[in-house]
């Protein structure tokens, strides 16, 4: 039995439903092969060509099949109501340049929503607001994709306003080398990009783990935390903007 993600960015089991750009057919096929369904997120005319099909600057999934998306963009938010979900569409338009275009790119975890206050979506803020949580501002605005999410109690970043603010919320965070990671038009892309749980234990990379610095502490990282690593494309990491679980199995199987 399929149901949705509860908790944003952190599947209850083995995800079979996530959105992802659509420009990579290497990311689309991988994907697949591991049995997971991609929503494909189409481009963006109001965000720059490197990342205007990301889904973590296009869409903000914030758990129980809850999404909120770019204004306006009423293909993609048919495509998501096709698949069962409950979608709003966002506040303010993305624009070209920062911050406009980091709306919907912050996260939650530790009853906390994560990122750079003033440019929070509202439509997010503010439901994130209902249902409990606080803010937590940090310096970075692209906090989702600067944030490689291990567990509820666990991230890797290279950004150091992170990796100050998370260990006041009890989130353990393993400060790693910034770059390392490919983001054609920029000099390099987020970890947090790169990366995304396929399971409660399962930290997919899109690209080799080895080819970044840091891969052993990384490893290490993730095995204290009860999760495993696994590559799924051969190569140098790459940020296409998250990979974001939007449906998973029943971990009871039932």
């Amino acid at each position: 039995m399929v149901q949705a993600v509860a908790f944003p960015n952190i599947p209850q089991g083995q995800v079979t439903l996530a959105a992802v750009s659509e420009k990579s057919r290497e990311v689309l096929q991988a994907l697949e092969q591991t049995g997971i369904e991609p929503l494909r997120v189409g481009a963006s005319p109001h965000l720059p060509l490197p990342v205007c099909s990301h889904a973590d600057m296009r869409l903000h999934p914030m758990g129980g099949g809850e999404v909120v998306v770019e204004v306006g963009d009423t293909e993609f938010y048919r495509s998501c109501a096709a698949k069962g979900l409950h979608v709003r569409y966002a506040a303010w338009t993305l624009g070209q340049r920062y911050p406009q275009d980091i709306g919907l790119n912050c996260f939650a975890l530790g009853g906390r929503l994560i990122g750079l206050p003033k440019a929070m979506d509202p439509a997010v803020r503010d439901r994130y607001l209902e249902k409990g949580f606080r803010l937590l501002g940090i310096r970075q605005g692209y906090a989702k994709c600067s944030a490689a999410i291990v567990s509820h109690h666990a991230v890797i970043t290279s950004d150091p306003s992170l990796a100050k603010a998370l260990p006041s919320i009890g989130v353990d965070c393993l400060s790693v080398s910034p770059g390392y990671v490919r983001l054609d038009g920029y000099a390099y892309g987020f970890l947090g990009g790169a990366c995304f749980l396929s399971s409660p234990h399962t930290l997919c990379f899109l690209g080799e783990l080895s080819s970044h610095p840091d891969a052993q502490r990384i490893r290490a990282f993730c095995f204290r935390h009860n999760v495993e690593t696994r590559s799924l494309l051969k190569g140098e990491l790459r940020d296409v903007g998250s990979v974001l679980p939007l449906y998973c199995r029943d971990p009871a199987g039932l």
